[in-house]
């Protein structure tokens, strides 16, 4: 039987660690790209070589709710998958990430003087992924 991790990859208007800017993502940002069905990859850290599943090998799903953007994977028997079921598990890595092209965004100033951007629409969505040092720690990841 294998092991499944599941989580929120993108939690909708949760501000994001300071990257230079505050991100957010608006909650129809992932409309238009949820209606194409992308092939969507599971990595370990952003990392292609860490291969854990893709949605076009029916190893994983991703799908969207008002709290955010979920993914589902189904780890394989690998090193890897091994690795992030056992770190997953010890409470090492909590959140999760995603790799996505904007085709939308707006750019802001506020009043403390700090830049802002607001995600508007995902044009192509690469990858949902468990990361250890997550941009959003409103992220999750669980067994």
């Amino acid at each position: 039987m294998s092991q499944r991790i599941a989580g929120y990859a993108a939690r909708f208007d949760s501000p994001s660690e300071y990257m230079g800017w505050i991100e957010t993502v608006d909650p129809h940002a992932f409309d238009g790209v949820m209606r194409t069905k992308p092939d969507v990859l599971v990595l370990f850290n952003h990392d292609h070589d860490k291969l854990l599943g893709r949605t076009a090998g029916g190893t994983a799903r991703i799908s969207v709710d008002s709290l955010g953007l979920l993914y589902s994977c189904d780890l394989p028997d690998t090193t890897v998958g091994r690795d992030v079921h056992e770190l997953v598990k010890r409470g090492d890595i909590v959140g999760s990430s995603f790799g996505f092209i904007a085709s939308e965004d707006l750019w802001e100033v506020i009043a403390n003087g700090a830049l802002t951007r607001r995600i508007l629409k995902v044009s192509s969505l690469i990858d949902c992924s468990p990361v250890v040092t997550p941009a959003y720690s409103a992220t999750s990841v669980t067994i």
